[in-house]
């Protein structure tokens, strides 16, 4: 998949280093915006992921989404407000919560302002396939910023279109 969108394939074996604010960004979703810690790595087995859940109002809905394998959410700024099954929680900085990601389950953020987390993401196909398999919604174009990289696959759908790059 990375071959694919990134025009790359991970190719670190021994370790990944990514310094703050240079994570692989992941579409937006549920209100949440997300960075890839470790998209340069092969054969992962967990999808590290830094998350900024946006504060949309005291009357949010939770959307629930389901997916393979297990999660642990820490928090590091603001309140999240998490439902995992029938059980809500409501978490701040420093808590951790773990749970199967095959259970329906959301967040929101609670307390009037951004929560920020780290979100682990543990599945074997979920972490090979990367973010694909662990963001399970489709995003909300409106309110994501234009993708300004090179990516090899507008080569093709320009090419499709008869646009010339």
């Amino acid at each position: 998949m990375s071959d694919i969108l990134e025009g790359k394939s991970p190719k670190l074996r021994s370790y990944a280093l990514t310094r703050k604010g240079e994570g692989q960004r992941i579409e937006e979703a549920h209100n949440m915006v997300g960075f890839n810690l470790a998209s340069g790595f092969r054969n992962r087995i967990a999808l590290p992921l830094y998350m900024e859940l946006s504060y949309r109002g005291a009357e949010e809905k939770i959307e629930l989404v389901t997916h393979e394998g297990q999660e642990c959410d820490i928090v590091i700024k603001g309140q999240m407000k998490i439902q995992i099954g029938a059980h809500s929680e409501v978490l701040n900085p420093g808590d951790c919560i773990y749970y199967d990601s095959g259970t329906p389950h959301g967040m929101i953020a609670v307390g009037g302002e951004t929560c920020t987390f780290y979100a682990m993401v543990l599945s074997n196909s979920a972490a090979r396939e990367g973010e694909a398999a662990a963001v399970v919604a489709t995003p909300d174009t409106k309110r994501v910023a234009p993708d300004k990289k090179p990516r090899i696959y507008r080569n093709y759908i320009n090419r499709l279109s008869g646009i010339r790059s």
